[in-house]
């Protein structure tokens, strides 16, 4: 079975202190600009846990937006949870087609 590298995490290395607590206060602080993105494509159960695959994405890239001013860093939660709403779209897509062809 063939895997999608990119949807695949790689693994979290430690946050230190000052990372943990920057986490913290941006998850605090745009919980509902990414909770605006995700209900704009998904209703439902699956909001939450986009929601914090996104956060666990963010963490992963953590140095590419340590720096952003409140501006980029609103587009940046908003964009990052848009897009994996998308992609969590075109995975139940996918997993719809294989199931239908499975009992076609």
């Amino acid at each position: 079975m063939r895997t999608n590298k990119r949807s695949m995490p790689k693994p979290i290395e430690p946050l230190s202190r000052d990372d943990a607590e920057l986490m913290s206060q941006i998850y605090q602080k745009y919980y509902g600009n990414m909770k605006k993105a995700v209900l704009t494509l998904i209703s439902g159960p699956d909001v939450e846990d986009i929601i914090q695959d996104t956060v666990v994405r963010m963490i992963q890239a953590i140095n590419n937006w340590r720096d952003l001013c409140e501006n980029q860093m609103y587009s940046y939660t908003y964009n990052a949870a848009r897009n994996n709403s998308i992609n969590h779209l075109r995975t139940q897509k996918k997993m719809n087609g294989i199931t239908a062809w499975m009992h076609a």
